[in-house]
């Protein structure tokens, strides 16, 4: 249901969750017809009312009200009779573009904070909600004229702002940081909890869950709210209690948008933590003292190489010396 408006002008009321909606329009009893009784003793009226289409913004707030001139006039709604004083009159127009490039709009008014009749766009029918909608109802549905209106204004002029504003910011839109995910685990009084942390990530949705053998434990899963970071990215948090003899059979599963497909991460305890940095380090050292070998054994084959051809080709230079002093 359509929330009281406020009494004073409300920017959230124009765009709230990619919605574009258009302020509470307070009625005044100068401007209406039957908006206030002529005498204290007059009985309800239930009288057409004239909606005024002036909305205010912040660039007309103060300003005389001038009502907009509109192209053709349509059936004004018809409002259940009231007691003397200010009526509210409230207008949600939105229109949502999918994921599959797919669309679609809503158009609902409200009276005095409570519904009144909405537009379906898929039947191109109005629901009232209570009797006094009903006659709205029967004379747009009659008329045809405010339908064909509030299916072009969704399916044309909401999308093209919508589709302009979003390129605006694009940039942002479209940004897509991968968590980093770490596991970790707790024992005490024979009790293994794990915790599941996923960093840095956005946009800001994102799914964590346990696995225990490939099934998800929801309701024994404990999860952190999604905190904000200091550079515009989000954390989270989700941790499960389980027996240490059976800390293997389980995973964390994280999605995101920004991973292709759900990542799954176990619990390395220290231990195989150490295992691993040990064999990675013995292994890089293994592999710099093969290269040093290498290049040690290469320098003393050329330095033993080198006083060796120098001594033969001093051998056959005497060696010819010698012949020519005898020729």
């Amino acid at each position: 249901a359509l929330s009281q408006p406020h009494s004073a002008w409300d920017p959230l009321s124009w765009i709230q969750g990619g919605l574009l909606a258009t302020p509470a329009q307070r009625i005044a009893p100068p401007h209406t017809h039957s908006a206030q009784d002529p005498s204290p003793g007059a009985a309800a009226t239930s009288q057409p009312l004239t909606i005024p289409t002036a909305v205010e913004t912040p660039r007309t707030r103060g300003a005389p009200y001038r009502p907009r001139p509109q192209a053709a006039a349509a059936p004004q709604p018809h409002f259940p009779g009231r007691v003397s004083g200010a009526h509210t009159w409230q207008r949600m127009v939105g229109c949502d573009i999918l994921e599959d490039g797919s669309t679609r709009g809503y158009w609902q008014y409200a009276y005095d904070g409570r519904d009144f009749i909405t537009f379906d766009l898929d039947t191109m029918t109005f629901t009232a909600a209570d009797a006094a909608a009903q006659i709205t109802k029967r004379k747009w549905e009659e008329d045809g004229s405010e339908a064909e209106r509030q299916k072009h204004y969704l399916k044309n002029t909401c999308i093209e702002w919508l589709r302009k504003y979003v390129s605006y910011g694009q940039a942002v839109l479209e940004r897509k940081e991968p968590p980093m995910v770490r596991v970790s685990g707790k024992e005490a009084r024979g009790i293994l909890t794990l915790y599941c942390r996923a960093y840095g990530f956005y946009p800001r949705p994102i799914g964590v869950s346990w696995l225990k053998d490939g099934e998800v434990r929801d309701q024994e899963t404990e999860r952190g709210g999604i905190a904000p970071n200091s550079d515009g990215t989000y954390y989270t948090w989700a941790s499960i209690e389980a027996l240490p003899e059976e800390k293997d059979k389980y995973r964390c599963r994280v999605e995101h948008a920004s991973l292709p497909e759900p990542g799954l991460f176990a619990w390395e305890t220290e231990s195989n933590l150490f295992t691993i940095i040990l064999a990675v380090a013995v292994a890089i050292v293994l592999v710099i003292t093969i290269i040093a070998g290498f290049a040690f054994w290469k320098y003393k084959s050329g330095k033993v190489m080198g006083p060796a051809r120098q001594r033969g080709a001093g051998g056959r230079q005497g060696l010819g010396g010698r012949e020519g002093l005898r020729a």
